[in-house]
């Protein structure tokens, strides 16, 4: 198992970084099966993942037509309320793709 580590000077490098990662690893998963199934974690941490993923130059890297989301979390809250996982993930991801 190979290991790959990296260190940032900023939370927004990383964040850049993580959406690139992410960004390749659905261009690959479609090039292989024509579809990826990617999960999706709520929270304060991969939200500013998300917008960068829905942003270009990153969005015009994905084909969004083959990507099939889920949500791995959620509370038990109306999608409207604040603390909404899915609330969160549309406002930053889905709305915007």
């Amino acid at each position: 198992m190979s290991r790959d580590v990296r260190v940032f000077r900023t939370t927004g490098a990383c964040n850049r970084a993580a959406a690139e990662y992410v960004a390749a690893a659905i261009g690959s998963a479609v090039a292989a099966r024509g579809v990826c199934f990617l999960a999706l974690s709520g929270g304060a941490t991969p939200e500013p993942v998300y917008r960068l993923l829905a942003e270009p130059p990153i969005s015009g890297k994905i084909d969004w037509s083959c990507v099939r989301l889920f949500l791995v979390d959620e509370r038990p809250v109306p999608p409207g309320d604040p603390q909404s996982n899915y609330g969160m993930i549309r406002a930053a991801l889905i709305s915007r793709i």
